[in-house]
């Protein structure tokens, strides 16, 4: 039996759904699951044992290299956290079959260049928006191609099983649901300023707000519109969403202009839902839903607030997207449809010879250069930022997570970085 390496940074999340719920459906492999540290919900880690996967956490790099070495393929899960970012240079002395599975579009930070990917045996990507990314010449992009396969990050998915709407009448209340992240490294920050539109529009509307979030994201959200808090209410983390999601009368989706979203679990479980879902014209979410079909693409966040309206007061046009987008989920996003993808992928990279990737040399040797790697368009910014002048970074910079300056230091205490975090607090505090 072919042997795989898993390594991830953790199982939390997304991606340990997604991981967790790839390797419970996938059959002929013996898997190992390394972790870079240790979980806090042990939650996926149970799913991947009970499959037969052997779990190993926070192993020292000698380990590491071992079961890399003794494996068939190697699957690295890729959203450039800092010590998968770190790992990868320390991976140059052997030699293996390397694939990346990415969970983030790489769009934007952390970005995903031609050269870094091209360092890879093959490349899975969670979204085709990743490959049409504009920072790829023609020729970059085809010598991608060749390598490249969409593995989406739908985990144990199967949306035929469910629950969903089918009387698509409301009653006194319109229910506008939300799922998802709640801060502003992905989520459109004029979100505030969009529900108040609506509220405008249809007075009856109730907006539910579900996903993790922080007191002063509460705050803040209300600052300006003080008056949503008598319509808009947050639930927190929901661990099942699929007893929420058919309560809702449309799904309102509208995620930040540049985000590094992928498969989006979320929306594909409201359009399992059998909901009408509504998100912005941004690349990943535009690679799901098809405008006027499965759902509808605004251009901007007035269009949105317009169309929104327009599917509150429309009991007709709400079944009829919601039933369509449904049957889209079904038929694409199945958890036995993805695994086949995964299995072509690893069967296609067993036929090549193991080798040495030498990615430290692309990457660079030191986290610092490796951190300004991963910014892309961002790494002048950061420059004058450092060399002391005022300048703006997008909002991820700013985040706990999401492989910011903040994050990086959890790990490493590299000079650099502490300046860079400082300087970005300092902004922040500046701004506000």
């Amino acid at each position: 039996m072919k042997k795989l390496l898993h390594i991830a940074a953790h199982l939390g999340g997304g991606a340990g759904k997604a991981i967790s719920g790839l390797i419970k459906n996938i059959g002929g492999y013996e898997n190992t699951v390394i972790l870079l540290e240790d979980p806090q919900d042990k939650t996926y880690c149970d799913i991947c044992r009970k499959t037969g996967a052997e779990m190993i956490i926070v192993p020292t790099i000698d380990v590491i290299t071992q079961k890399a070495e003794e494996s068939d393929a190697v699957i690295l899960n890729w959203w450039a956290h800092p010590l998968t970012v770190d790992l990868l240079a320390k991976l140059d002395s052997i030699e293996t079959r390397l694939v990346i599975w990415s969970h983030i579009n790489g769009l934007q930070y952390p970005v995903l260049t031609s050269e870094f990917l091209c360092g890879f045996d093959r490349v899975m990507f969670t979204s085709p928006c990743s490959i049409k990314n504009k920072n790829f010449t023609a020729e970059q992009r085809e010598r991608l191609s060749e390598k490249c396969s969409y593995v989406y990050g739908t985990g144990d998915f199967k949306p035929e099983e469910y629950p969903h709407r089918s009387d698509y009448r409301s009653d006194d209340k319109i229910r506008i649901g939300y799922l998802g992240t709640l801060d502003y490294a992905k989520l459109n920050p004029d979100f505030p300023e969009i529900c108040h539109g609506i509220r405008q529009r249809i007075s009856n509307a109730e907006f539910i707000l579900c996903g993790k979030y922080t007191p002063e994201f509460e705050n803040a959200f209300f600052s300006e519109y003080t008056k949503l808090r008598n319509c808009v209410s947050f639930t927190g983390f929901v661990s099942e969403p699929e007893k929420l999601l058919p309560t809702f009368d449309v799904f309102c989706y509208p995620l930040a202009r540049e985000n590094y979203a992928t498969t989006e679990n979320a929306l594909l479980e409201a359009m399992a839902a059998g909901l009408p879902v509504i998100v912005l014209n941004n690349p990943a979410e535009s690679e799901i839903i098809e405008n006027g079909i499965t759902g509808i693409v605004a251009d901007d966040t007035e269009s949105l607030v317009e169309r929104t309206s327009e599917l509150c007061k429309n009991e007709e046009y709400r079944k009829q997207l919601g039933t369509a987008a449904r049957s889209a989920v079904i038929q694409k996003c199945d958890a036995s449809v993805n695994a086949g993808c995964f299995v072509d992928t690893i069967e296609n990279v067993l036929k090549t010879e193991k080798k040495n990737h030498k990615l430290r040399s692309v990457i660079g040797s030191n986290i610092w250069d490796s951190f300004l790697y991963f910014c892309g368009n961002d790494r002048q910014a950061i420059i004058d930022l450092m060399n002391g002048e005022k300048s703006k970074l997008p909002e991820i910079f700013y985040s706990e997570s999401k492989s910011s300056p903040v994050q990086y230091l959890k790990y490493f205490d590299d000079n650099n970085i502490k300046i860079l975090a400082e300087r970005i607090s300092r902004n922040a505090r500046m701004e506000e």
